[in-house]
């Protein structure tokens, strides 16, 4: 792999190289950065430089070596891909929690009021799942907005 990393980047300036845009005022080239995104279950164990791959005969030659590189991104990139995936199902699982609180607040709006409606999001904004389903039960067991809120909100007094 380090082998096409490196033909890779020697493409990638070879094309700079004819594109005069890509050079900085001094007429350099920017750095190219070489990176195999390895999503295998055994841990990767191909040489990532030249110099494992092809090791130099004597320090004089080693000086003269391409150093060449390749990053792994092996743990890395499966730990992105999980964490990723994490967020994908926390962030479905926010927006279904929104819908619920929002069902809930137009639900009370209709039988008790707008002023009810908005005491009852402030309620339900740092609510679980369960307690917003408790809120809708108490929609349609509650007589008065006083009776609900005081129920929503943990009071039992009412």
């Amino acid at each position: 792999m380090v082998f096409r990393s490196l033909e890779y980047v020697a493409k990638m300036y070879l094309y700079m190289a004819r594109n005069r845009e890509w050079r900085d005022p001094g007429g350099k080239f920017p750095p190219v950065l070489s990176f195999v995104l390895y999503s295998g279950s055994a841990p990767w164990r191909t040489p990532a430089s030249i110099a494992e791959k092809a090791p130099a005969s004597s320090a004089q030659v080693a000086r003269m070596q391409t150093a060449h590189v390749c990053g792994v991104l092996d743990a890395v990139f499966s730990q992105i891909v999980e964490a990723t995936e994490a967020l994908r199902q926390e962030g479905h699982r926010q927006g279904r929690m929104e819908e619920r609180v929002e069902l809930a607040v137009r639900l009370a709006a209709k039988k008790f009021g707008t002023e009810t409606a908005v005491q009852l999001r402030d309620i339900l904004t740092s609510a679980v799942p369960e307690q917003v389903a408790v809120a809708a039960e108490m929609l349609l067991e509650c007589h008065t907005s006083e009776e609900f809120l005081a129920r929503v909100s943990g009071d039992n007094a009412a």
